[in-house]
């Protein structure tokens, strides 16, 4: 017999191969987490977990959903704390629930918001040592407007075959992004002097294909830099022209913020 939960995790992915367990040695947050649940069940390796995101090398999260069927039954306060007493430092348990067998993160409806920090204040030296692998970091000046109004165009339901990487199978790489924004924040008080002022791009839809949000962000940056126009975005969004439009972007500058149940 089976218990299942699920579980909310933060984790900063500076040191991971992404969410997902991979042939091999390689370092992922499913594979330390499954690891951490074979010690709270004894070593018993009949346990299996599920992520509502499958969040690339370096990608972090604040609200990554999982999964968990073990073959004991926890209280989810006490399988919180026995988790976040097993768990590196860089991946923590927020919540534990029980759930249902029939339960399934990837099939669930859900509305999923990713923020994408950077800042362009990276120049002559003058950056501080705390923001390097927390966002992305640029020596450039950018069109702010022109990039506001590149996330207008976002919006809505496309095709984006010109925003993704292949690597994943998809029954369609259509998808409806709900809003899309971008701000620009100024720390204040004692981390004024840990990290600059730096932008958030803010997208939350109703699912995303393997590096479409950072090839969305690259494309962004290029329009910001006067270097395509935002007609040749309008093109690739009705599949008008072919290929992508910018490099993906660093990964560390990408945060899975929320995963939210759609209502019915």
């Amino acid at each position: 017999m089976k218990f299942h939960y699920v579980v909310t995790l933060a984790y900063d992915g500076t040191n991971y191969q992404g969410w997902q367990i991979q042939d091999g040695e390689l370092k992922t947050v499913q594979g330390i987490l499954n690891n951490v649940l074979k010690e709270i069940c004894k070593g018993d390796g009949n346990l299996k977990t599920i992520g509502a995101s499958r969040t690339d090398k370096g990608v972090h999260a604040l609200d990554q959903k999982v999964k968990i069927s073990i073959p004991l039954f926890v209280e989810p306060e006490g399988l919180r704390r026995g988790l976040n007493a097993l768990l590196p430092k860089d991946i923590r348990a927020v919540n534990v629930a029980e759930s249902f067998e029939d339960f399934h993160p990837l099939r669930k409806a859900y509305q999923k918001e990713y923020i994408y920090l950077f800042s362009n204040r990276f120049h002559f030296g003058n950056h501080t040592p705390f923001q390097l692998k927390k966002m992305a970091n640029f020596p450039y000046k950018f069109d702010i407007n022109a990039m506001r109004a590149v996330c207008d165009l976002y919006v809505g339901e496309h095709d984006f075959k010109n925003f993704y990487c292949l690597g994943s199978s998809v029954k369609t790489t259509t998808r409806t992004i709900i809003s899309c924004s971008l701000t620009e924040e100024s720390p204040t008080g004692v981390f004024k002097e840990l990290i600059p002022s730096y932008y958030i791009f803010k997208i939350r839809g109703n699912g995303f294909l393997k590096q479409m949000v950072r090839i969305m962000v690259g494309t962004m940056w290029n329009v910001g830099r006067g270097k395509i126009s935002l007609n040749t975005v309008q093109d690739a969004l009705d599949c008008k022209t072919a290929g992508k439009l910018s490099p993906v972007a660093p990964a560390c500058g990408l945060y899975l913020s929320r995963v939210d149940p759609i209502s019915n």
